[in-house]
């Protein structure tokens, strides 16, 4: 019988009992910064700026990002105090979470996993989330976009921390197609949004973000917790024989009305444009 006084585990200790001997890394100091000053009702364009210019690194993979064609700004972006004045808090939070945690993730493949294909996985739900946004809710363009990518998140540090028993999972899962999360939850009694919500939580990323990687396999998830491009864009995965375009269209079109002609354009210019931000990424 389950003690119901029994005290719940913070997101801190339940990674630490789930990950072992890995240790998380730190998430970047100057991504904490800007976070913090975004924060700031106070806050100016200029006092961003200047933090992102602390790190080159960040502020350069940054303007790549945002001049990269999954952006499709009319005119190129060729400073951050730009950046951040053309743009907006919301969505410099959004591009600057995107990279930084993209720095953070293990870089290291493992027999079952491999870094190239996530990114590529990850990179094509970004760029259609987008895509799927600005045509159903535009006002959540960034936000699906910066979800999307990181949705998946978690799995490099399963991966990695775990590779045998992890690893079983992955593989059973690019065989048969099956559902990862509940593969997930039935071999271990968590899944990866679960975690990622924990890692999101540890490294202070904001709220909107966190709750929307948490819910991105949750279809009836509300949409001021998860955007619905999120959530369609779940289903696409990490094979390019059937990467579940299928499924995406039928869904979209189920719901959206959006003709399947229509919906096959936006998604291979999308997946276009996720290879080039695969590039940018690698």
């Amino acid at each position: 019988m389950l003690n119901p006084f029994k005290r719940r585990l913070s997101p801190q200790e339940e990674l630490r009992n789930l990950l072992g001997d890995y240790e998380l890394p730190t998430f970047s100091a100057v991504a904490q910064r800007v976070l913090e000053e975004l924060r700031d009702p106070e806050h100016t364009s200029a006092s961003v700026a200047k933090l992102l210019s602390t790190d080159p690194g960040l502020s350069t993979s940054l303007l790549k990002t945002v001049n990269s064609a999954a952006f499709g700004m009319r005119s190129a972006i060729d400073s951050i105090p730009q950046a951040v004045s053309l743009m907006g808090s919301s969505a410099v939070e959004s591009l600057a979470v995107s990279v930084a945690v993209g720095r953070s993730l293990p870089q290291n493949a493992t027999p079952d996993f491999d870094f190239r294909r996530f990114w590529l996985a990850s990179a094509r739900r970004a760029t259609t989330a987008r895509a799927l946004a600005e045509r159903l809710h535009p006002a959540t363009a960034v936000q699906s976009y910066t979800a999307a990518l990181l949705q998946d998140m978690a799995i490099p540090f399963l991966a990695n921390s775990k590779p045998e028993q992890y690893g079983k999972v992955l593989r059973h899962w690019h065989e048969n197609a099956d559902d990862l999360a509940e593969l997930e939850q039935s071999e271990f009694g968590w899944n990866h949004p679960e975690v990622a919500r924990w890692i999101a939580e540890q490294w202070g990323l904001p709220e909107s973000l966190t709750a929307a990687i948490a819910a991105h396999h949750d279809s009836e998830a509300p949409a001021e917790d998860c955007p619905p491009a999120v959530t369609l864009v779940s289903c696409l995965v990490e094979d390019d024989g059937d990467p579940g375009t299928e499924r995406l269209i039928d869904i979209t079109h189920a719901r959206y009305g959006i003709p399947t002609d229509d919906l096959e354009t936006l998604i291979r210019s999308s997946f276009e444009d996720a290879d080039a931000l695969t590039r940018l990424l690698d």
